[in-house]
């Protein structure tokens, strides 16, 4: 992975070790509360301040990547409504989610509590140009007009603190990335050398002449966990995401449904880029030309454990002579040669709805666990004895399928241990009907 090591930075970081080692450092809480009036201190919920750039802007300077702890600002659920972009320019964690009374982080429900963060199609959303945290937000109709980045650019290279031995970067958290529009590239975010880890975001909805979701330039993201719906490019490539130039990193548990280019990579688009794909599920994304899934030039990536299905006009186009890009393990519809590929119907719950796999799909047990993630985009372990064959393998795909502990074996009779049985096994105990067995187990 690429990684911008600064001197300079490098030396604060030895010196902050040196003068914090031994000292007891706290740092501060700021809160926001968007029905509060002007005028407060920002010190606690009876005296918030009425918006974050004035949180940021209270946060102490002092701390920096290697030197200390971070201020943290809380902000109430609420709309914000903006004028101006959110400019994140200090050390600093932004975690929206609260509801105005809470004592602890731990009693921040950032679900139920929505906050909302809007641009009104006038603004981009956050400028972010340090190692920030924003975490629990809707980040919504903002624009990028005659530029990059509607909800999100960020721009903090990834810095190396040699006390902790450990790369800093900006991170991505628990966000609903929503109608974002970018006039250049990168409408939900737009991310140049930053290596960001984006984790549990939604990206649905935004638009950009190439990446309506999130475009990449020179960049090595952890992206995982992730949902990438009806995004869309409006001349370029990428309806969920553009990768260009030098950029590696990986994209593990995430799902692209219904996402389009006018051009090439209905859900992705790479040039001179390398990254490793494992356990995501592609389905009906569209683009005009190829790769309704992946199109990758010069370079591409390497695939495992993932199921393409009903994109359009093809699943996967690669216009590389490079021996890099692989796919292993995956359900292709069409087909592709590799590894343990297989080309059959993945049987999805109720597509489009629901991605899950059904009892019996062939993507079960069929993935390697060499490599894979520990759990699926539910948090779910891997792997799971989906099949019910006393061995447990990785599914293909971002969800794990788990409806086969209530038994094992071959209720109906055919010499094997597969998803038929489980019609059998609720038959013959007369306990309860398949569709009632699959509820039980979340999958429907």
């Amino acid at each position: 992975m690429k990684k911008k090591i600064l001197n300079s930075v490098m030396f604060l970081c030895f010196l902050g070790g040196v003068i914090f080692s031994s000292a007891s450092v706290h740092a501060a809480v700021w809160y926001v509360d968007a029905g509060a009036p002007g005028g407060g201190s920002g010190t606690s919920w009876g005296s918030a301040f009425n918006n974050i750039q004035d949180a940021i802007n209270a946060c102490s300077s002092m701390w920096t990547i290697c030197m200390g702890p971070t201020d943290q600002i809380w902000v109430k659920a609420g709309s914000y409504s903006l004028s101006n972009q959110i400019n994140v320019n200090k050390y600093v964690a932004i975690y929206g989610g609260f509801n105005g009374t809470e004592t602890s982080s731990s009693q921040r429900d950032w679900e139920n509590n929505i906050t909302l963060v809007n641009g009104n199609d006038s603004v981009r959303c956050f400028y972010i140009t340090v190692h920030a945290i924003i975490d629990g937000f809707n980040i919504r109709r903002g624009r990028a007009s005659s530029a990059n980045g509607g909800g999100i650019y960020i721009d903090s290279p990834p810095v190396y603190c040699s006390t902790s031995d450990f790369y800093h970067v900006a991170k991505i958290r628990n966000c609903t990335i929503n109608q974002n529009t970018a006039e250049v590239h990168g409408g939900g975010i737009y991310d140049i050398e930053s290596d960001p880890v984006i984790t549990n975001c939604i990206f649905i909805g935004n638009s950009a002449t190439s990446g309506g979701g999130m475009k990449i330039w020179q960049s090595s993201p952890v992206i995982e966990k992730c949902r990438f719906k009806a995004n869309r490019s409006t001349i370029g490539g990428g309806g969920a995401i553009y990768s260009d130039y030098l950029c590696y990193g990986t994209i593990t548990n995430c799902i692209f449904h219904l996402n389009k280019s006018n051009s090439r990579g209905g859900a992705i688009a790479y040039h001179m880029a390398y990254p490793y794909i494992t356990n995501c599920t592609f389905s009906e994304n569209e683009a005009v030309h190829s790769g309704g899934a992946i199109y990758a030039n010069t370079g591409g990536p390497r695939v495992k454990n993932c199921i393409f299905w009903n994109d359009t006009p093809d699943e996967l186009h690669f216009d590389t002579s490079s021996t890099w890009p692989y796919v292993k393990y995956s359900d292709i519809m069409g087909g592709y040669s590799g590894t343990d590929n297989i080309d059959d119907d993945p049987e999805f719950v109720t597509p489009p709805i629901d991605l899950h796999l059904q009892p019996g799909s062939p993507c079960i047990d069929t993935g390697t666990n060499t490599g894979a993630p520990s759990e699926d985009i539910d948090g779910l372990s891997r792997p799971q004895d989906g099949d019910g064959d006393a061995t447990a393998i990785c599914d293909m795909g971002a969800y794990e399928f788990t409806a086969f502990p209530a038994y094992k074996g071959d209720f109906d009779n055919d010499g094997d241990v597969d998803g038929s049985d489980l019609a059998a096994f609720a038959e013959d105990t007369a306990t309860i009907s398949l569709e009632e067995f699959a509820i039980d187990f979340g999958r429907t």
